[in-house]
């Protein structure tokens, strides 16, 4: 028996002196990994988004779990001689407590999720971060994703209150894992990137890339329009400043980095990972105005995108004021359509009549909320699409 003690006593010091593991990752990057694992994808996997937090969450509830059974266990082994039944009411009671709090976190970690799965950025989400949108790259098409820095860290790191998004690419971009993300490899740019009077310019190597074909030519744009967007015009360059020539087009001007004026619809894409983004369509006709960015969210332009709007689902769309009003010409029951189908649609309406700094009011819906959007009040206007917390090294 005190053999038996010794060794139960050896074995809890033991486990009292083992490091406390530790995870910075965020629940979006270990899901991200794990799907990425090809030991555990089947030959035909399918995407079953309702559920997709689920191995994270039971991951975290069983750490939790066993970090605060076992200890309780050993404790109540050091007086099972003097005391077997009084121990075996105690240990029940700290289990259905530790269940209990193994319970309420895996609420926690599902609402979390939940409210990470937005496409979209609010302004009121905003508070103690600044956002960060640069253009990832996916099967030679750009994904727009907002990642959200720190206010703290954007005080260490600029002495400037407010960075512009050079600043920003040039401190952050070559922290963003893109691979862990599920995108190509593109980003820091080669160059060097400066901004004189108002516009960047981007002083190229003799040889690089971005010219290899019209489609490399069309992603560098499109990245530079993505990135930004907060200047007006952009130039590639030589590195000593002189005009450059593309091979496939010839002497390159400067770049008009926002189309006032013009908008593409948004459309979902999904990456090879199985991630989905809301992304502004690089293929079709820019849109003139709010109500045609809106009616083309039906077309398919791509295969590579897809509509946000189901098929069977018509509607029509004015502007009056600061509103886009789109009435579904069939009363629009949002239960027929799963949580993730109904919200993409919605919050690609919100970020196509953002383009035209216009808010979107839904009519003749059955439901009068959505998640944390009230559908019987005009919407409010995102400030960014896709964000991503970004893991800084």
């Amino acid at each position: 028996m005190d053999k038996e003690k010794w060794t139960e006593e050896k074995i809890e010091k033991m486990l009292s002196q083992m490091p406390a593991p530790e995870d910075n990752r965020s629940m979006e990057e270990v899901y991200i990994r794990l799907k990425n694992d090809k030991r555990l994808q089947d030959d035909q996997p399918v995407e079953k988004k309702s559920w997709k937090w689920m191995p994270t969450v039971v991951a975290i509830a069983a750490v939790l779990f066993f970090s605060l059974l076992i200890p309780s266990m050993l404790k109540d082994g050091q007086h099972q001689s003097d005391s077997a039944s009084e121990s075996t009411f105690m240990q029940m009671d700290d289990s259905a407590d530790e269940m209990a709090e193994a319970e309420k976190s895996i609420e926690e970690a599902a609402l979390l999720i939940e409210e990470q799965s937005s496409h979209l950025l609010l302004a009121e989400e905003l508070n103690g971060y600044i956002p960060f949108q640069i253009g990832l790259v996916s099967r030679a098409h750009v994904i727009p994703v907002t990642f959200l820095i720190p206010s703290e860290q954007i005080r260490k790191d600029f002495q400037v209150g407010n960075p512009n998004s050079v600043a920003l690419y040039q401190k952050y971009a070559n922290q963003i894992h893109e691979g862990a993300l599920g995108f190509d490899h593109y980003h820091p740019i080669e160059g060097e990137l400066i901004v004189e009077d108002g516009m960047v310019r981007h002083k190229l190597p003799s040889h690089h890339p971005y010219d290899q074909s019209s489609a490399s030519i069309q992603v560098y744009e499109g990245m530079m329009k993505s990135t930004f967007s907060d200047f007006s015009t952009f130039l590639p360059v030589k590195e000593n400043g002189d005009p450059i020539e593309f091979s496939q087009v010839g002497p390159m001007d400067a770049i008009q980095l926002n189309q006032d004026g013009y908008a593409a619809s948004y459309y979902k894409y999904t990456l090879p990972s199985g991630q989905t983004f809301i992304v502004p369509q690089d293929a079709g006709d820019l849109a003139e105005t709010a109500e045609e960015a809106l009616l083309n969210m039906k077309k398919q332009y791509s295969d590579d995108f897809e509509s946000l709007v189901p098929e069977s689902v018509h509607y029509d769309v004015w502007v009056a004021e600061d509103t886009a009003f789109i009435r579904f010409k069939d009363a629009l029951d949002l239960s027929q359509m799963n949580d993730d189908q109904a919200r993409l649609m919605i919050e690609g309406f919100m970020l196509t009549a953002e383009q035209f700094q216009l808010a979107v009011k839904l009519e003749n819906v059955t439901q009068e909320k959505l998640g944390r959007y009230e559908l019987s009040s005009t919407l409010p206007i995102p400030v960014a699409s896709n964000p991503v917390n970004l893991l800084l090294e």
